[in-house]
């Protein structure tokens, strides 16, 4: 099952995209992630969340292209 779904996501969305999501995959389930920022890892886990989070919003800021990222129907009132 797996491995359709990664032969899935290479021929339906590309190599680069299945290559992102795999770091992600493997970067977040290998660093100790922890809601509870009273361990002594909780460093480590707010260094991870920003290091994957910022090239995420990055990425999602370059693909709108200057556009706004709800729309202009929504922020207009009339």
């Amino acid at each position: 099952l797996t491995s359709g779904l990664i032969l899935f996501a290479a021929i339906r969305f590309g190599f680069l995209a299945l290559s992102v999501a795999m770091l992600f995959f493997f970067g977040l389930t290998a660093s100790p992630v922890s809601l509870d920022f009273s361990t002594w890892y909780a460093t480590n886990t707010i260094l991870t969340l920003v290091a994957f989070l910022l090239p995420a919003l990055y990425g999602f800021r370059v693909a709108l292209g200057g556009q706004s990222a709800f729309g202009r129907d929504l922020l207009d009132e009339g």
